[in-house]
């Protein structure tokens, strides 16, 4: 026998595996197989519906039996799956059938798969008084769902549930690996992802000699005289429900260790760490003496936890690493029918600070580097405006120099063609005089063209093109060799390297004025020009002529020769300026700029940075 109902006239109902079903009516046995048009003789499941019909779960689909006529329900009428699991009828008369293809319902005179849950193994369960109707879904897993006015709600404290049955009260009775009881209302309404629920679970601490009930098929039946039977593994159990009232008493919760690191104390409801704990265990527990297997307990740390957390059977709470400051330890429990005190206990948790933790000491921290931020600000925009300055500084004396050159020179020679010519027209009849001013005039005005195109060269930069430092310098050099009989070598060496604009102008400016007092004053003939890329960039001009006056070269006083120019150019771009000279034995020019200042792209020191946050330049 695999079935057993009972109809509205007390007939009994019972169905077996192989011989249909068959009805007992006084004292006799009438037989219903495929010989009387059943669709099959392993009938699993007999639902006495409200009409007066019944209906008849086989493993090869389904028979309704009404007025005396049987028809039958497969695939072709809209079933999922001929191998029917479970047949239900909810309050309002809808025929539910549970199959592995998932849940039908009865729509009309076909049924219709509902859509809400997954095609895969489901087992109706029944409905409780708050309008929810429970379904057991997936094979694998056994799920328990809750389908109310289509909200789908997972609970997952009712896992291998296979049967339900609602008391008196409105509690929830769910059979299968466990037994479990619901209070009133528990599942009416919907909880967050970590609220308990209030459930009992039974054990053979109650008198059960096994938890596990009878699967899929119904193992439970609840009489009129409130007593809940229950069909086991290991025989049969009844529940006197008058003997088993719920309690909402609160159970007691209290700390019984402490341990900070290796060291257990008595608890306190407010526990110090001191600084740098970075391990507490806490222990706690709940007073239940009738049943204290049943309690539940969940903790949650604020600051912490975001979420409850589940205590086990031995409860308490683990930390690493607690943040610095005051943290609210909840701990709540369920008394001895699983109904939970969502309040619980609160207790006092304190990490104690390092003095770099404290309020004080970040407030100090930010104010100071507020501070420091207003003053790399303040250095900065004195450092540019210093950089301002010298530029304007620079520009001023680049035209104070040029003026003095074309004065000292080029005014000069016009100056006096001026007064030669004056000189030959005082007496414009002389023809000879007038010839000999005119030469004379002719010469000084060649002499005035080369000193005007010198003071022009010494403006030229060499990223007039490109940059390109050697071909600014062999320009140079070229225009030189006009006035100069001396034998002029230029060489490089090293890879060229890219240079900074302002850096690079200026030893342009250096070199060119070397070169050009070499072609013009040193009346030697081998002038050697020399252009070294390495760590550093280093220019070499030396020729064998006259050299120059050893107080000249101390003092650097000899505006003519423009010492004091290149000497003051080489401080500006951190360059290390030498002339090394003695009468008869010529000059040697050299000039040493670092690669950090120079090349672009090169790095420099942490401490160089920093120094240059402070410098004028």
């Amino acid at each position: 026998m695999w079935a057993l109902a009972e109809d509205a006239n007390h007939d009994l109902w019972i169905g077996t595996w192989g011989a249909g079903a068959f009805r007992y009516d006084d004292g006799k046995f009438t037989q219903y197989s495929k010989n009387q048009g059943m669709v099959d003789d392993r009938v699993t499941n007999i639902v006495a519906a409200r009409d007066g019909s019944l209906w008849f779960g086989t493993r090869d689909g389904i028979s309704h039996l009404k007025n005396g006529q049987i028809r039958n329900f497969t695939t072709a009428d809209g079933l999922s799956d001929n191998l029917i699991i479970r047949v239900l009828e909810d309050q309002a008369g809808v025929i539910w059938i549970g199959t592995k293809q998932g849940l039908d319902r009865l729509v009309g005179d076909r049924f219709e798969n509902f859509v809400s849950v997954p095609k895969t193994l489901a087992i109706p369960l029944g409905e409780d008084h708050d309008g929810g109707f429970y379904v057991l879904e997936n094979a694998a897993t056994e799920d328990t769902f809750r389908l109310d006015k289509g909200r789908s709600e997972f609970i997952k404290d009712l896992l291998n549930a296979y049967e339900l049955h609602e008391g008196k009260q409105g509690e929830l009775w769910f059979g299968g690996l466990g037994i479990r009881r619901v209070p009133p209302g528990g599942l009416a309404q919907p909880r967050k992802h970590d609220e308990p629920l209030d459930y009992e679970e039974f054990s053979p601490a109650d008198g059960l000699a096994t938890t596990q009930a009878a699967q899929y098929g119904y193992g439970m039946a609840l009489s009129r005289d409130d007593k809940l039977w229950v069909a086991t593994v290991k025989g049969l159990a009844m529940f006197n429900l008058r003997h088993l009232p719920l309690s909402s008493v609160k159970t007691s919760i209290y700390l019984t260790d402490v341990t900070i690191g290796r060291n257990t104390q008595r608890p306190d409801r407010d526990v110090l760490l001191p600084p740098g704990t970075n391990h507490v265990q806490i222990d706690f527990g709940a007073i239940e003496i009738s049943s204290p297997e049943k309690i539940r307990m969940q903790y949650r740390l604020d600051g912490v936890d975001s979420e409850w957390l589940d205590a086990g059977p031995n409860p308490h709470a683990i930390y690493s690493n607690v943040p610095v400051g005051a943290h609210t330890l909840h701990i709540r429990a369920c008394n001895r029918n699983g109904i939970w005190d969502r309040q619980g206990m609160v207790f006092s948790i304190t990490q104690q600070p390092y003095f770099y933790q404290t309020r004080w000491f970040k407030a100090a921290m930010f104010a100071l580097g507020v501070l420091l931020i207003a003053v790399v600000y303040r250095l900065r925009v004195r450092q540019i405006s210093r950089a301002i300055s010298d530029r304007f500084d620079e520009r001023l004396a680049e035209r104070t120099r040029v003026a003095r050159e074309i004065h000292d020179t080029f005014l000069q020679t016009v100056q006096g063609s001026k007064m030669v010519a004056d000189h030959a027209l005082k007496d414009p009849a002389n023809h000879d005089r007038m010839v000999r001013a005119m030469e004379q005039v002719a010469i000084w005005m060649d002499q005035a063209t080369e000193e005007g195109r010198a003071a022009l060269n010494s403006l030229r930069s060499s990223v007039t093109e490109k940059n390109d430092l050697a071909e600014a310098f062999r320009r140079a050099i070229d225009e030189c060799r006009i006035q100069s009989r001396a034998e002029i070598s230029f060489s490089v060496n090293g890879d060229a390297r890219e240079l900074h604009p302002i850096v690079r102008d200026e030893i342009y400016r250096i070199g060119y004025e070397a070169i050009r007092n070499a072609s013009t004053h040193s009346g030697g003939n081998r002038l050697e020009v020399t252009l070294e890329y390495a760590h550093d960039l280093t220019l070499r001009v030396s020729d064998n002529g006259v050299g120059i006056d050893p107080k000249i070269v101390e003092t650097g006083k000899e505006s003519h020769f423009g010492l004091r120019g290149m000497r003051e150019r080489a401080e500006r771009i951190g360059g290390k300026f030498s002339l090394v000279s003695a009468p008869g034995s010529g000059t040697v020019i050299t000039l040493v700029v670092p690669g950090a200042i120079v090349f672009r792209g090169a790095s420099s020191s942490w401490s160089g940075r920093i120094r240059s946050l402070f410098s004028r330049n």
